[in-house]
């Protein structure tokens, strides 16, 4: 038989790059932007482009494209503390444009900001979830002027046909202005209809998980867009059984999402007092009516990106199950962070509990932030590692021989299923 050749390094590294390539998060593509974009000096445009970040930057330069004028205003939304804060230190570069350039701490638009713009250009979020994408269709509709204009890009293996047939049956009719590669650019027009307000329809739809934990019984509303919304997430799970928390423990749950682990902490704290945290609007907002829902009266929800919202404040115990998928790519770099930021607001004695896939190198990632790392709990896919004796952050140098312990997480990271 014969043996295939092996290939040499480039070629080995080039397909290493299209690998990489073909993992990586949707972006607008700017050749089809330059093919289909009409744009006037006097539009107010929405932008909802996620975690794009040179989009909303070249419309207000005007050079997204040759001949398209700068419009009058651009309103970019973001999700996310950090996208805000992103999109916001590469703004001064383009203070000399004529456009007005406003970055929103949002998910969707104010009623009174209903049938305001001109012109909406969304990169649909195809790893938000379908229902996530029918709601921000909804959003676009709404926020258009009667003949107003979206722009909407998609990619034909990322439920592309799927999402055109959202917006054709919310706008009617949809017209395919360019194609390039896998990418597709459409324009659908807004109607000569009065503008629609906001109704229950454009909301996410709800979904009530409840189940026993801890032998508490946990009532959690979810909705699409927040991470494990059909059912309660194994691997918070296996990290709320394992987590030891005392009566009168200050805890920080960092990365909350609904809040099951800080709803948990609260309980098995009632002297104490708990933090849950996100960076995240929508999430936030749930978090804070799943505290009510459970009738927890000694936790905050606080928007915060990763522990800046509590300043200085320390903490016995903090507890986090990292989003590891950001904008559906697999990244470890959001784990780092809330690792070296928990080192930072711990007590000496102080505990911090992380949850994992056992891909996750968190021995690794806590070896220049903690003296110990061990593994507590593991079931079928995930890991719960227990870090203690945090260095001080001043002093914190990375060693190459941690004393963790928890080995099954010292593998070759490799991608797992989305986040």
């Amino acid at each position: 038989m014969r043996r295939r050749k092996r290939p040499d390094g480039a070629e080995a590294r080039s397909r290493a790059g299209r690998s990489r390539r073909r993992g990586r998060a949707l972006r607008f593509d700017q050749r089809l932007l330059r093919r289909g974009l009409e744009l006037a000096a006097t539009d107010r445009v929405l932008e909802l482009g996620y975690d794009d970040l040179e989009t909303p930057l070249l419309l207000v330069s005007g050079t997204v494209a040759d001949g398209v004028p700068v419009p009058r205003q651009v309103v970019s939304l973001r999700p996310t503390v950090d996208l805000v804060e992103e999109l916001q230190r590469h703004e001064p570069t383009h203070r000399g444009a004529a456009a007005v350039f406003a970055v929103c701490l949002a998910d969707t638009i104010p009623a009174t900001d209903s049938g305001s713009y001109d012109v909406v250009l969304l990169l649909v979020p195809h790893y938000l979830g379908n229902e996530r994408v029918r709601t921000d269709i909804a959003t676009a509709h709404r926020a258009l002027r009667p003949d107003g204009v979206l722009f909407f890009q998609t990619h034909r293996r990322q439920g592309g046909e799927t999402f055109v047939r959202y917006v054709t049956e919310r706008f009617g009719h949809v017209e395919l202005l360019a194609i390039r590669g896998g990418h597709r650019l459409y324009r659908a027009s807004r109607g000569p209809e009065a503008p629609a307000s906001a109704s229950d329809e454009d909301e996410p739809e709800t979904v009530l998980l409840q189940e026993t934990v801890r032998g508490c019984t946990v009532s959690l509303e979810t909705q699409a867009g927040v991470f494990s919304r059909r059912r309660f997430d194994l691997a918070s799970r296996l990290l709320a059984e394992t987590m030891e928390i005392g009566p009168a423990d200050e805890v920080a749950d960092l990365g909350c999402g609904a809040g099951l682990l800080g709803i948990v902490a609260a309980r098995l704290a009632p002297q104490g007092e708990v933090v849950l945290l996100d960076n995240r609007v929508q999430t936030v907002t749930l978090a804070k009516r799943n505290l009510r829902r459970n009738g927890v009266a000694n936790a905050t929800v606080q928007l915060s990106d990763g522990l800046q919202a509590v300043g200085r404040r320390t903490f016995d115990v903090i507890v986090s199950n990292p989003p590891l998928h950001e904008g559906g790519v697999y990244r470890t770099t959001p784990a780092e962070r809330f690792v070296a930021a928990a080192a930072a607001h711990l007590r000496p004695r102080g505990q911090l509990f992380v949850v994992g896939p056992r891909t996750l190198p968190l021995p690794r990632l806590a070896a220049p932030h903690f003296d110990e790392c061990e593994a507590v709990a593991v079931d079928r896919v995930n890991v719960v590692w227990r870090c203690r004796r945090p260095r001080s952050p001043i002093h914190a140098t990375p060693d190459r021989h941690s004393r963790a312990s928890g080995n099954l997480a010292d593998r070759r990271e490799k991608p797992t299923e989305p986040r």
